[in-house]
């Protein structure tokens, strides 16, 4: 597929389909992910995925990271919190 300027047309990386969905939602009001798919030009099913898994990985714990050494990282997750009953 060629794109407007006659160069081929490349497909986003996932990271630039997450920043593009971050950086349309808006903070004051909904929109819909078909808005959301025709701003960041990619496919409504894309951007149901995407949203689908940041919202997954929000309900996560955090992933925290420790620094061995110069070039050395380890990492693991928070512990879960129990949730307060009433």
């Amino acid at each position: 597929m060629l794109a407007e300027s006659g160069t081929k047309k490349s497909r986003k990386s996932p990271t630039e389909i997450v920043y593009a969905i971050f950086d349309s939602l808006p903070t004051e009001d909904y929109k819909p992910k078909t808005t959301i798919a025709t701003e960041i030009g990619s496919k409504e099913d894309t951007v149901d995925e995407y949203l689908a898994l940041i919202q997954w990985i929000q309900e996560q714990p955090k992933i925290e990271c420790r620094r061995f050494g110069v070039r050395r990282y380890a990492w693991r997750k928070e512990a879960e919190r129990r949730r307060k009953t009433k």
